[in-house]
C-alpha cells in the first residue's frame, strides 16, 4: 500500500509499504502514464483504490482516467463503475518491439566496454533453441537479428562456454537441423561439444581470433549471453591491453 501526504510546498509525497518516501510524478504526462501502468497491474479498480495504489490524489487520478478514456485506452465499467484498460490496448502492447531483458541488464557492461580504446562491441544471446543472434552492437552493419553459426562465430562459441553440457547439446541438436553439411557433421559427431568441453577444462573462458583483433567472452551471470570486442586498429600492444581489461570485466560477470 502507498499513502500520500503533502508538505508545505504542496508537492505530492509518496510513502510506500517499507516506509521509504519519494516525490511522486509531477507532470501531467507522467501522472497519466503512472495511472495507466498501475491500472494495468491491479486490474479493474475504483478511483479510491487507484489513488491508494498510485499514491496520487483522487482528483489527479480522476483527471488521468478521464484522459485515458478520451484516448480510448481505458473505460469505466457500467455495472460497478470500476475502471480498467481496454482489451485492444493490451493486444497492441503485446506486439510492440522492446529491448530484451538481457540487453537492459547488461547495458552498463556494454557501455563500459565501449570506453576501451578503438573497439567495436557486440552483445549476443540465445534467443531460442539453436538460435544465437547479436541483439546489440556498436557497429552500423552488425547482423542484428540473424542466426549465427554455432561452430564458427567467436561470440557464439563464447556464449556456449557458460552453458551446461546438457544445454549445449540441446542447442546443437536444434541447430544441426538447419546447419550446412560441414557444420552438421561437426555437431552430430560430437566434435564441437568436445572442443568446447576441452576449452572449459583448460580454464579458457574466452575465444580469440588468430589475428589478435577480437576477444569474445561469456557472461556467467546470464548463461548463453556473450560479448565480442573487436579492435578496429589492431596491434599486439592494444590486444594485450584489451585482454587485460576484459579479464577484469569478465571476472566481475562470472
Amino acid at each position: 500500500m502507498t499513502i500520500t501526504m503533502q508538505d508545505h510546498s504542496m508537492k505530492d509525497l509518496v510513502i510506500d509499504e517499507s516506509g521509504h518516501s519519494f516525490e511522486a510524478v509531477n507532470t501531467p504526462a507522467a501522472r497519466v502514464f503512472h495511472v495507466m501502468r498501475t491500472l494495468g497491474r491491479v486490474g479493474a479498480t475504483s478511483i479510491v483504490e487507484l489513488s491508494f495504489a498510485t499514491g496520487l490524489h483522487r482528483s489527479t487520478v480522476w483527471r488521468a482516467l478521464d484522459t485515458l478514456r478520451s484516448m480510448g485506452v481505458a473505460r469505466k465499467r457500467p455495472g460497478d463503475e470500476r475502471y480498467e484498460l481496454v482489451g485492444s490496448l493490451v493486444s497492441e502492447f503485446s506486439t510492440y518491439k522492446c529491448a530484451r531483458r538481457d540487453e537492459e541488464a547488461l547495458q552498463a557492461v556494454f557501455e563500459e566496454l565501449l570506453m576501451l580504446d578503438y573497439v567495436y562491441v557486440d552483445l549476443g544471446v540465445f534467443v531460442g533453441l539453436g538460435s544465437f543472434q547479436i541483439v546489440d552492437s556498436s557497429r552500423r552493419d552488425a547482423p542484428i537479428g540473424k542466426d549465427l553459426s554455432l561452430s564458427h562465430e567467436p561470440i557464439a562459441l563464447a556464449a556456449q562456454l557458460s552453458l551446461t553440457p546438457e544445454k549445449r547439446a540441446r542447442h546443437h541438436s536444434a541447430y544441426a537441423s538447419w546447419a550446412d553439411p560441414d557444420e552438421k557433421a561437426e555437431i552430430t559427431s560430437g566434435r564441437l561439444q568436445g572442443k568446447l568441453g576441452l576449452s572449459i577444462a583448460r580454464g579458457k573462458n574466452y575465444v580469440a581470433e588468430p589475428d589478435l583483433n577480437m576477444l569474445a567472452f561469456p557472461v556467467g551471470s546470464h548463461p548463453g549471453a556473450a560479448f565480442a570486442v573487436e579492435l578496429w586498429k589492431p596491434s599486439k600492444e592494444r590486444f594485450r591491453a584489451l585482454s587485460h581489461a576484459i579479464d577484469s570485466i569478465s571476472a566481475l560477470l562470472n
